[in-house]
């Protein structure tokens, strides 16, 4: 499911890394897998002009296109977001925001699982003396 984007002047999210360790940031946009996440998450179509991505879930499903530096093939990608508003993508299994309820019921059921095991201790114990 596409979602609208709540801010109307973000139509295309560009993220770069250009710099090399000791150099200094010349481009505006920080070096940040989170703006390919929101990106992502809002529906948004993202291009990262890097060789890779530490986020690479929102290359294969969602919206980001990752281009390297070839410009033939940004000019190509920026032509493709203006003409047909760019890779459609999907959201992830899993980014649903319920991520705290599900790692709740895992604890809860190790938690469980580990009083149960602590309970049999006890009876094979008290059934030793």
């Amino acid at each position: 499911m596409r979602q609208r984007c709540h801010r109307p002047d973000l139509r295309v999210a560009v993220h770069q890394r250009t710099r090399r360790a000791g150099e200094p940031e010349t481009r505006g946009y920080p070096s940040s897998g989170g703006i390919q996440e929101e990106a992502n998450a809002l529906g948004v179509p993202c291009i990262t002009l890097r060789n890779n991505t530490e986020r690479p879930i929102t290359a294969a499903e969602g919206t980001n296109v990752v281009l390297s530096q070839d410009s033939q093939r940004i000019l190509a990608s920026v032509n493709d977001v203006l003409q047909t508003g760019g890779k459609a993508g999907r959201i992830p299994e899993f980014w649903d925001g319920n991520a705290a309820e599900r790692i709740a019921s895992v604890l809860r059921e190790v938690y469980a699982k580990a009083n149960e095991r602590r309970a049999q201790a006890r009876r094979a114990q008290a059934m030793a003396e």
